[in-house]
C-alpha cells in the first residue's frame, strides 16, 4: 500500500451515518438487520486475485475509503467502531480518526494486528468491546460471504469459541445502505459511464462493423477476446491519466448473433459461435454489451445492431426504443421498481401484444462496486423504490422473437438496450 495513500474522513462519516441510520431504525423484527442485533461485524479476508466477486464487506470499503482492503476487521458497536488492520493500514485508519469531525457521534478505535499470537488478544479485545457488559448478545455479520486466509480463519475460531455471542445475517441490511452512493462514488461512476460508452463504440462496435464489411468469417469470442486483451490500451487513448488499476473491463464483452441469444446478466459469448454476416435478403441482427469497473464503480452499456433488417424488425426494434425513452422519465426517487416493469408491458401492449410474451423479465437493478444488487432488480415483483444517490442500470430486451429469413441463423432474434444512471432529485442521469 503506497504512502500516498489518504483516507478522506467526508465518505467515511457519511456512509457510516448512514449505517447507523438504517440500524438504529430498524424494527426488531426486520430480518434484513437480523431481527435486532447488538452489534455489527464486518470482515474481509485475503485477497482471491483468480476469483471475480463483490462481497458487501469491499463494496463497504469502496464507499469508505475508495479501495479494497484485505486482511481487515471492522466492529460496529453502540458508540464506537473498532477497525483491526496491519501495520500500515492501521495507521491510515489512526490519521483518518484524528480527523473525523466534531459532528461525528463514533470514534474510532484502530487495533494494530499482532502475527505472534495470531492476533488473540485482538480478537478478544474486539469481543470484549461487542459485549460490554451483556451476558448474552447477537452480532450482524456477513454469513454468505467465503473469506479465506490465515486472519479470517483465525477470527472464525475466536468468534465459535466465544461465550454468549450468536450471529445473524445483515447482508439485505448492508445492501440498503451501499445502495445509495457517495459523491465519491458517483463522481467514479460518471467516469465508468464516459469510459464505457467510448470504449464500448470504439472497440466492440467498430470491431463488428469491419468483420461485416469484410464478410470474413469470425468466431464471436475471438471479437471479445480481443477486445478485452486491449482494453488497457483503448482505455488509455480515451484518457491518458488514467492508473491502470481504476479500470477494469468487469464481466467479458458479449457479442451475441445468428440466433443464440441469451439476455442474462451474465450470459457469454457463444466460444463457437461465429458472427452472423448479413447477405441479400438475409437480415444478421447483433447484440452487444460492455460493462466497465471505473475506480471501483461499475457502467454497463449495451446495444443491437441491425444490418438488412425486415420491416417488422425495425418495427419492433422502434417500439422497444420509443418504451425505452419514454420509461427513463419515471425513474425518481420514491416510485417503486415494480412500477417499470408493469409500465412496460403495458406501452409495449400499446404496440403490439406479442411483444408482452417476449419481454425479458429483468428490467435492470442497482449496481455499483458490484455489477448487479440482486436485491434491487427491477421486475413484476420488488417493492424497493428508488431513491436519489442510486445508481441504476436500466435494461430492457425482447427475446425470441422471429422474423422471416431464408437463413435460418436470421429468423430467430433478440433485441437490447441499456444504459446506466444515476438517480437524482430530478429524475434519471444517463451517464
Amino acid at each position: 500500500m503506497a504512502e500516498e495513500i489518504i483516507f478522506e474522513a467526508e465518505p467515511f462519516v457519511e456512509t457510516c451515518n448512514r449505517l447507523y441510520s438504517k440500524w438504529k431504525a430498524a424494527d426488531a423484527a426486520d430480518d434484513a438487520w437480523g431481527q435486532g442485533c447488538d452489534a455489527l461485524i464486518i470482515l474481509a479476508g485475503a485477497q482471491q486475485d483468480d476469483v471475480v466477486s463483490f462481497p458487501k464487506s469491499l463494496a463497504l470499503h469502496a464507499a469508505c475509503f475508495q479501495l479494497e482492503l484485505s486482511d481487515v476487521l471492522f466492529a460496529f458497536c453502540e458508540d464506537k467502531i473498532i477497525a483491526l488492520a496491519a501495520a500500515k493500514k492501521a495507521k491510515l485508519l489512526q490519521a483518518l480518526g484524528s480527523k473525523l469531525p466534531d459532528t461525528f457521534k463514533y470514534k474510532l478505535e484502530v487495533l494494530t494486528r499482532d502475527k505472534t499470537d495470531k492476533d488473540k488478544a485482538n480478537f478478544e479485545t474486539v469481543i470484549a468491546n461487542v459485549k460490554g457488559d451483556n451476558a448474552a448478545i447477537k452480532l450482524g455479520v456477513l454469513l454468505k460471504e467465503k473469506n479465506v486466509g490465515g486472519f479470517s480463519e483465525e477470527w472464525a475460531k475466536a468468534l465459535g469459541g466465544a461465550e454468549g455471542v450468536t450471529t445473524a445475517d445483515v447482508t439485505n441490511g448492508f445492501s440498503d445502505v451501499l445502495v445509495i452512493k457517495s459523491k465519491q462514488q458517483l463522481s467514479a461512476a460518471k467516469g465508468a459511464g464516459q469510459l464505457s460508452a467510448l470504449l464500448f463504440k470504439k472497440t466492440l462496435i467498430e470491431k463488428i462493423l469491419d468483420v461485416v464489411d469484410s464478410e470474413e468469417a469470425t468466431k464471436m469470442m475471438i471479437l471479445g477476446d480481443l477486445i478485452e486483451n486491449n482494453f488497457g490500451k483503448e482505455a488509455a487513448k480515451c484518457d491518458p491519466k488514467l492508473e491502470p488499476d481504476e479500470v477494469q473491463i468487469m464481466l467479458p464483452p458479449v457479442v451475441q448473433s445468428g440466433g443464440n441469444f441469451d439476455l442474462k446478466w451474465n450470459a457469454q459469448t457463444n466460444e463457437t459461435g461465429e458472427l452472423h454476416l448479413p447477405g441479400k435478403g438475409i437480415p444478421a441482427i447483433h447484440v452487444a454489451a460492455i460493462t466497465v469497473h471505473h475506480k471501483l464503480c461499475c457502467s454497463t452499456i449495451a446495444r443491437t445492431l441491425m444490418f438488412n433488417a425486415k420491416k417488422d424488425q425495425i418495427d419492433a426494434y422502434k417500439a422497444l426504443f420509443e418504451v425505452y425513452e419514454e420509461v427513463i422519465l419515471e425513474i425518481k426517487p420514491g416510485v417503486a421498481m415494480r412500477k417499470i416493469y408493469e409500465l412496460v408491458s403495458f406501452k409495449l401492449k400499446e404496440r403490439d401484444p406479442k411483444f408482452v410474451a417476449s419481454l425479458f423479465k429483468e428490467l435492470g437493478w442497482a449496481l455499483g462496486y458490484e455489477v448487479r444488487d440482486k436485491r434491487y432488480v427491477l421486475d413484476e415483483k420488488n417493492k424497493a423504490i428508488f431513491q436519489e444517490g442510486m445508481l441504476v442500470c436500466l435494461r430492457i430486451g425482447l427475446e425470441n422473437l422471429t422474423t422471416s429469413s431464408k437463413d435460418e441463423k436470421g429468423r430467430k432474434y433478440s433485441l437490447l438496450i441499456a444504459d446506466t444512471f444515476i438517480v437524482t432529485s430530478d429524475g434519471a442521469e444517463c451517464l
